[in-house]
């Protein structure tokens, strides 16, 4: 066994993606379309040989024919219907447009001239396959604008021009030439530029296409065994089994049929109708009428969307829309799924709220149930929310006995059964409060887009979080929604709030900046707190400390800035006061942060570093930290906003735990919707109205500038 296997991974070497050959679509289909009727007329049987023959799959009356097997276990079988003229496939007309402006319209050689720069082509060519493919781009515009700059072909000498769209699905080649050049001084024709066109249409690229040498298939990047440039043309149309689109039977005698088929059976009725046309003798441009409309029909059946549909028609849905977008296969059934026990709704601040919890409103809080089993330590709690039910909070909403028996408890005391529990019950419980929960907002971009947090229950009806932790979900308050998640097992929350925990993911797995810092008001208020001209009573800062509900901090060393007329204390000693104090309890750890100092330039305005002394800055610019005290500047955003590897709270995480930072960030925000949502000024009219000396002044000022 471990030999095949070392055999296998020396085979495998990539995996590639390839536009599917007639072959390969022949190969996997079951069976051809040739039927265009969906129903006999005898019998509500489906058609031999029609888009819902039993061979493509099985429904609720019939089994696969193909495999034997019911609705359940088969999976379908793809058809083909075998189109009597070719037609463009819509989702490589760039493609077709780009191999037919490096070709000679007659020959069929690549418009490269052989020699130096054919081999180059060659070399580049090689090159990017043995490396990769990230310089492909580069090199089809680089083929591409030599062959589009040679009129005439180096093999055969014919005039090519350039290719444009012609309606939807068609190509025109336009050129021009003179007839007195030297390769038509043989024509006995005055001189003069004539002007030509050629419409190319299916059949004609596709002789095109199938004239190219495998000598030119790698100069076009195409594989000389699996891909062919004719496999961008649709000869055969692959139909896909029942299972994609499937039946709706309302009635034993009325079915209601998938979009998908009816488009198909317009395209089976129009390939027929082509088919009579040209075997009765019909002229061309009534075929040519039949053709195009066949055309526009497989455009419809791949990619609706290219085409304009009328305001008041329903749109039909494509395969390409069955693929794209948030609700396709891709995105909505494959990558992201419906899951249990979880949430969404719009988020909004709340500067009170600690930066590790979630403010869950009470309505999600009873819908969403945590499993907890019953032991000797939680039976009497467990007791009182079965006791409660499922309508009164905390209750319960569900218990389940030894034998799995899920019961629900509202529908058990509309019974008056007996809710007693016993050891080994499990009772899901209504979330309360410190709950663990899983906090997400799409689109995930990096890890730190989903983490964990605690729960604090609250009214209203949206999730509330604390501005400060904006950053890493990369999330606002115009309308955002976020996800919940509520983790079903107790090892499930010991993984979220171990290893997705808000307070061990403060700075940037990526790059080590601070992702959970202050914002917007936040900084705002520490900027004019800081500031020179800010001085505070003993009264004020009582009033401050009674907002924030800080009592037991440390207040050593706290001496007054201004001792006469009053004691005055400055802003920076409230800031330090307040954000960086601890309590007494604490004041024995980290004895390292009491002899650091920290200085930063904040203001790009100061005099800089040669001519500035960090120690002291006449326009406060430079921040300076000793013993958990600024000594100077104005806080800003290079100090406590995102962003900085070298800012306050990253310098202090030195010496301190991420929840002492949590709780000086909470502290800013407590402050600033406390005290700075009463800090203001205001004018009227009269504030800003010149008097008459003003006015005179500036009028003598005026006839100054003007005589000089």
């Amino acid at each position: 066994m471990e030999s095949y296997r070392k055999n296998f991974s020396n085979q495998l070497t990539g995996l590639e993606f390839s536009n599917a050959s007639f072959f390969k679509n022949l190969s996997i289909s079951q069976i051809q379309i040739t039927n265009k009727f969906l129903y006999s007329n005898f019998s509500s049987q489906p058609c031999q040989g029609g888009l819902l023959d039993s061979t493509l799959g099985a429904n609720k009356k019939n089994i696969c024919k193909s495999c034997k097997k019911n609705q359940s276990y088969c999976s379908g079988h793809f058809g083909y219907i075998k189109l009597f003229l070719p037609v463009l496939n819509i989702g490589y007309l760039k493609a077709i447009q780009l191999i037919l402006s490096m070709i000679c319209k007659s020959c069929s050689r690549v418009l490269v001239h052989p020699g130096k720069r054919r081999n180059y082509f060659f070399k580049v060519i090689r090159k990017i396959k043995k490396k990769g493919e990230g310089q492909k781009l580069d090199y089809l515009s680089e083929i591409s604008q030599e062959c589009r700059q040679i009129d005439y072909c180096p093999f055969c000498w014919s005039k090519n021009g350039s290719i444009r769209k012609f309606g939807t699905l068609g190509f025109v080649h336009d050129f021009k030439f003179q007839k007195n050049k030297k390769n038509f001084q043989n024509f006995n024709c005055s001189a003069s530029l004539v002007f030509t066109e050629k419409i190319l249409d299916p059949l004609g690229i596709f002789k095109i296409f199938q004239k190219i040498s495998r000598e030119d298939w790698e100069l076009l990047d195409f594989d000389s065994i699996e891909t062919h440039p004719t496999h961008l043309i649709l000869y055969y149309l692959p139909v896909p089994p029942l299972g994609v689109r499937p039946t709706v039977f309302i009635s034993e005698t009325m079915t209601n049929e998938d979009d998908l088929t009816m488009k198909l059976t317009e395209i089976q009725f129009l390939n027929i109708q082509l088919k009579i046309n040209f075997q009765t003798g019909i002229p061309f441009l009534a075929i040519k009428d039949t053709w195009s409309i066949l055309q526009i029909e497989c455009g419809k059946y791949l990619n609706s969307e290219a085409f304009n549909l009328e305001s008041g028609k329903q749109k039909f849905k494509s395969l390409f829309n069955r693929l794209k977008g948030k609700n396709g296969r891709f995105r909505g059934n494959l990558s992201g799924k419906r899951v249990n026990f979880s949430g969404r709704t719009v988020i909004s601040p709340d500067p009170n709220l600690p930066l590790n919890f979630l403010g869950l409103p009470i309505i999600l809080a009873t819908k969403l149930t945590f499993p907890e089993r019953v032991n000797k330590f939680n039976i009497e709690r467990l007791q009182r929310t079965v006791l409660r039910g499922a309508t009164r909070f905390p209750g319960a909403n569900f218990l389940i006995d030894l034998k799995n028996n899920k019961k629900h408890i509202e529908n058990l005391s509309k019974k008056k059964e007996h809710l007693e529990i016993k050891s080994g019950y499990k009772i899901e419980r209504h979330l309360k409060n410190n709950d663990i929960i899983l906090f997400n907002r799409q689109p995930s971009l990096h890890r730190i887009s989903i983490m964990a947090h605690r729960t604090k229950i609250i009214s209203g009806k949206t999730l509330k979080i604390n501005e400060c932790i904006c950053k890493p979900y990369n999330a606002d308050f115009d309308g955002d929604e976020m996800n919940i998640h509520i983790p079903q097992t107790q090892k499930a929350r010991a993984e979220s709030i171990s290893l997705l925990n808000l307070v061990k993911n403060i700075n940037s797995p990526g790059t080590g900046e601070s992702m959970i810092a202050a914002t917007q008001d936040f900084l705002s208020a520490s900027f004019v707190l800081t500031s020179k001209n800010q001085f505070f009573s003993h009264d004020q800062i009582g009033k401050i400390l009674h907002l924030l509900e800080l009592g037991n901090i440390e207040k050593e060393n706290f001496i007054p800035a201004l001792l006469k007329p009053f004691q005055m204390w400055t802003g920076k000693q409230i800031f330090s006061l307040i954000v960086f104090s601890k309590k007494k309890k604490d004041k024995n750890k980290k004895k390292n942060f009491q002899g650091s100092i920290f200085h930063l330039m904040e203001k790009n305005y100061s005099l800089g570093k040669k001519q500035c002394s960090p120690f002291l800055c006449p326009f406060d610019g430079w921040i300076l930290f000793k013993n958990r005290n600024l000594l100077a500047g104005q806080l800003g955003k290079s100090s406590l906003g995102f962003g900085n590897k070298f800012s306050i709270f990253s310098s202090f995480s030195i010496f301190n735990s991420n929840n002492f930072i949590l709780n000086c960030l909470l502290k800013i925000s407590k402050m600033t919707s406390s005290w700075f949502s009463d800090f203001g000024f205001s004018f009227g009219i009269e504030s800003i109205t010149p008097d008459k000396n003003q006015l005179k002044k500036k009028k003598i000022f005026l006839k100054k500038k003007i005589f000089f």
